[in-house]
């Protein structure tokens, strides 16, 4: 299994080899980037691996972080009674391939990204000993956290409110939602202005593609000096491009954003989806949201998440359950006082700032390497 990293990975014994399971969505796989950043700049002969699905998408953020990359087989869940058979197979194969995986690294520690690609590895490394950490980026954690936490050694997350879901864990820290120090740095340089942002995350967002073309119709004047940028994903950007055309309303919209802090940055006003990972980046870039949270995925993680930002004044959470098909309604009321009032947008901008968590990766890589040290010390006694 051939290894390939800008940072040199020497097989040298004396240098500790960390992998970074799972990742195959951005959510989970920004937030490994960040901390593994972190973890390098503590400990530059560390060698660092991530291993998840292979995806084109996830191969090429973690090569262009510096990291290395290694595919492995992913588990499935079965869809039917028919596909029972063929699920136990492939995660057998799965977990098989993951515990050599950690036979041939060496790893001294596993860190658990989240998702279903993260469990054989997590699993063979508690199994074999090694020590297993996670990061958790929503308020209610994920099928994996719950699965692992009462085995893992240590469990970061990027929500106090998650601590009491996790009764069997060993060891808690709360450092806040990791954000990579690169992306904010760019996010940094960039002027803010009248720019209202829509984002569905990676493969956009149905929901959001529908409605908020019709929700900034609705509202009139009140946008006609704005700039819409609207990331739509790949497979919606026509259909969307069109809505906004049908309205008469000029509109930016791409399939995606490869740097989305900085278009945060440059943006007074930002319509979401509510994962934990971008949550976290609009907290660091101080950026006022109306949430529409991704109700019928994920159960209904994304409906705490925004929850636990509307109750903090530093955004307003439009539900689609809530109000089906006349969320478009719903979503030009609620935008109506923030296109037109800038104190506002700034007031719910400073109530985002305070949610933010500046050290976050740098406080999950110190615990990291801190639990890395104690097991060293272990097996030296």
């Amino acid at each position: 299994m051939p290894l390939h990293s800008k940072y040199a990975v020497n097989r040298s014994l004396i240098a500790p080899h960390l992998v970074f399971a799972g990742g195959e969505k951005s959510g989970n796989l920004f937030p490994g980037l960040a901390v593994a950043d972190a973890l390098h700049q503590l400990q530059p002969r560390m060698q660092i691996t991530f291993a998840g699905c292979g995806n084109h998408g996830e191969r090429r953020a973690v090569h262009a972080a510096g990291f290395a990359y290694q595919g492995l087989p992913c588990p499935t869940g079965p869809v039917s009674w028919n596909g029972v058979l063929r699920h136990f197979k492939e995660n057998r194969h799965a977990a098989r391939q993951a515990r050599q995986f950690l036979q041939q690294t060496g790893a001294v520690a596993v860190v658990g990204l989240g998702g279903l690609s993260s469990l054989p590895i997590a699993r063979a490394a508690t199994r074999a000993g090694v020590a297993l950490a996670l990061l958790e980026q929503n308020a209610l954690p994920g099928k994996a956290t719950q699965k692992l936490s009462s085995t893992a050694s240590l469990v970061c997350l990027a929500f106090a409110a998650s601590r009491h879901r996790l009764a069997a864990a060993q060891r808690v820290r709360i450092t806040g939602g990791p954000v990579q120090s690169g992306r904010l740095r760019a996010a940094a340089e960039q002027p803010r202005g009248s720019r209202i942002l829509i984002t569905g995350g990676t493969e956009g967002a149905q929901h959001l593609n529908h409605a908020v073309p019709r929700a900034l119709y609705k509202v009139g004047r009140l946008v006609r000096n704005w700039q819409i940028v609207h990331q739509a994903g790949p497979e919606h950007v026509v259909a969307t491009r069109e809505l906004y055309r049908k309205f008469s309303l000029p509109a930016h919209v791409v399939p995606f954003l490869d740097d989305l802090p900085s278009w945060f940055s440059r943006s007074d006003l930002v319509v979401s989806r509510a994962g934990g990972a971008t949550l976290s980046e609009l907290a660091m870039t101080g950026v006022p949201a109306v949430l529409v949270p991704d109700s019928l995925s994920n159960e209904d993680r994304e409906c705490v998440n925004a929850r636990c930002y509307t109750q903090a004044g530093a955004a307003i959470t439009v539900d689609p359950q809530d109000h089906g098909p006349r969320l478009d309604d719903e979503l030009g009321m609620r935008l109506m006082p923030l296109l037109d009032d800038r104190s506002l947008r700034v007031a719910m901008g400073r109530s985002m700032a305070h949610l933010a968590f500046p050290q976050a990766a740098h406080d999950a890589a110190v615990a990291i390497k801190e639990l890395i040290n104690s097991r060293s010390h272990v097996r030296a006694a």
